[in-house]
C-alpha cells in the first residue's frame, strides 16, 4: 500500500510543485489549502506536511493537532514554513521536523522518509 502524506500549503504554485515531486516519488498525495479538507481526510494519512505562517510552533502546532486529531493516532507532522523557526521549539510542540523555504527537493524527501520510518 502506497504511503498517504496530507499536505496543506495555500501557495497554488508550491502546492502543485511540491504535489509532484512527492508523487514523481512514488507517494500518494492529497493536497489542499483548506485546513478544514484536512481534518476530513486525516484519518488516511501517514504523514502531514504542513505549511504554517504562524511565527509561533506551539501556536501552529495546536492547530495541526486539532486537524490530526480525528486521526484516532499520531501522524507525524512536518512544519513547512518561511519563518526562521528552532528545530528544537519545533520539536518540543510536538512537531516533528521543520522544512525551511526556501527547501532544497532533496533534504526534503529525506525528511519525509526519516519521519515515515520513525515510530510515532
Amino acid at each position: 500500500m502506497p504511503t498517504t502524506i496530507l499536505f496543506y500549503e495555500d501557495d497554488p504554485t508550491i502546492r502543485l510543485l511540491v504535489t509532484d515531486l512527492l508523487e514523481e516519488n512514488g507517494y500518494t498525495v492529497i493536497s489542499t489549502d483548506s485546513l478544514q479538507e484536512g481534518e476530513a481526510v486525516c484519518r488516511t494519512v501517514d504523514l502531514f506536511l504542513a505549511d504554517s505562517d504562524e511565527k509561533s510552533a506551539e501556536r501552529a502546532m495546536e492547530v495541526f493537532r486539532r486537524v490530526c486529531a480525528s486521526a484516532g493516532r499520531d501522524v507525524p507532522i512536518l512544519l513547512f514554513t518561511a519563518h526562521r523557526v528552532v528545530r528544537e521549539e519545533v520539536q518540543e510542540a510536538g512537531c516533528a521536523d521543520v522544512i525551511q523555504k526556501p527547501f532544497d527537493i532533496y533534504e526534503l524527501l529525506r525528511q519525509i522518509e526519516e519521519n515515515l520510518r520513525q515510530p510515532v
